[in-house]
């Protein structure tokens, strides 16, 4: 089950369209160090991807929604 949810509407200049998504937020336990990445869209969809700590990702340039869901974590 998703730990933090929240209904988010935003406006894409760039194709000049309204949206409404829905961010989910899991909680995951890393299993392996090895990535199987061979479903993954890296031309179209996912830059990059990685395990990263609580602490670091708080160094990041995150918006508020994320910001939200870390306090939750923080709460737990």
């Amino acid at each position: 089950l998703p730990f933090y949810i929240e209904n988010n509407s935003f406006y894409a200049p760039d194709v000049d369209e309204y949206f409404n998504a829905i961010p989910m937020f899991f909680e995951a336990e890393l299993e392996s160090e090895v990535q199987i990445k061979d479903h993954i869209d890296f031309e179209n969809e996912v830059h990059e991807i990685k395990w990263i700590s609580l602490n670091e990702l708080k160094t990041y340039n995150i918006n508020s929604i994320t910001l939200n869901a870390l306090e939750q974590i923080n709460e737990n």
